[in-house]
């Protein structure tokens, strides 16, 4: 008959521990699974590959899957400027912006009276 050497309980740690590393290892296929789906990126050539070109080709596929998102973050700032900008343009020909009004009555105001500007005068 063989003896066991393992006690109940260092055999028990051990098949938990193989428990739990089966199911880490099934849970980041999982997630992999799922990021190599988004980077669209060829599984079969990552296990060729070399470390460094590897990182350089999930930074590339990340970049590319990032890309559009940057973008349309770029043009709602871009956008969002604009508007900003119309609205104080806007304010600014109403005259109730904080910059004076160049259109207003008062600062259009001339001095030479010519019939442009209101006053008649033989000259101007």
């Amino acid at each position: 008959a063989v003896v066991s050497t393992q006690s109940t309980g260092e055999l028990y740690a051990r098949q938990s521990t193989e428990i739990k590393t089966n199911e880490q290892i099934r849970r980041h296929k999982m997630v992999l699974e799922q990021l190599r789906s988004y980077l669209k990126i060829d599984i079969s050539e990552l296990y060729r590959l070399p470390t460094d070109e590897l990182q350089d080709k999930v930074e590339m596929a990340g970049q590319e899957m990032l890309a559009p998102i940057r973008s349309k973050e770029q043009m709602l700032y871009q956008l969002t400027t604009q508007v900003q900008d119309l609205e104080r343009f806007i304010e600014f020909l109403h005259g109730t912006g904080n910059t004076p009004n160049a259109l207003s009555h008062e600062i259009r105001r001339c001095t030479c009276n010519c019939p442009l500007h209101g006053e008649t005068q033989a000259t101007h």
